[in-house]
């Protein structure tokens, strides 16, 4: 009788973890903690589409975890010589497009080249998005529609509303690898998987 007490401890431990298991791959449908290997290399051009302050907030994070980059609120193409790596931090701001004398179909416009030009040189394109609720609205969307279309690795900072957007973004662009993330903190790994 003991034998098959411990034989049904055994079988009901397995199921725990295999249920565990099992429904933790459809709460992150299939999303990566990191990248399993690197995918872009140093060093790393970094600009704001939508110029928002989340474009600095990256460069600190990149700094701190050393990966060697250059911050541009507004870089063009000539910004992408001798680099290696394009970092996009979506942030639509109507305040920020103001305060460098711009409007958002000009952006829309210089980051459209950035992005293509850099995947003419096979230059890898990161897309992250760490303004959560704060800046989910119509115009971020239709930004990271764009960026999408050119990116390699897609990190974000999303909740139940947005994470359908992003899965559907990374299926519409063949993007093979994304993160989703609860917050800004969840940002480093991945970010630093992208380089190492």
């Amino acid at each position: 009788m003991q034998k098959f007490f411990h034989i049904f401890i055994i079988l009901v431990f397995w199921s725990l973890i295999f249920t565990g298991c099992f429904n933790s791959n459809i709460e992150l449908g299939y999303t990566l903690p990191h990248l399993p290997y690197p995918i872009a290399k140093e060093k790393a051009l970094i600009t704001i589409a939508g110029q928002g302050p989340e474009g600095l907030i990256v460069a600190k994070m990149c700094d701190e975890l050393k990966i060697e980059n250059t911050f541009r609120y507004k870089a063009t193409v000539k910004d992408l010589e001798e680099k290696r790596s394009l970092i996009v931090v979506v942030s639509v701001s109507k305040i920020g497009l103001k305060s460098v004398d711009t409007n958002y179909e000009l952006e829309k416009e210089r980051i459209h080249k950035l992005i293509r030009k850099a995947n003419e040189q096979r230059i890898p394109v990161i897309m992250l998005f760490i303004g959560g609720n704060n800046r989910w609205d119509k115009l971020n969307q239709e930004m990271i529609m764009l960026v999408a279309k050119y990116t390699n690795y897609m990190i974000a900072v999303s909740n139940n509303e947005s994470k359908d957007f992003f899965r559907t973004q990374a299926a519409k662009n063949n993007i093979e690898f994304y993160t989703l993330v609860k917050d800004l903190e969840r940002v480093k790994i991945p970010l630093n998987s992208a380089f190492r």
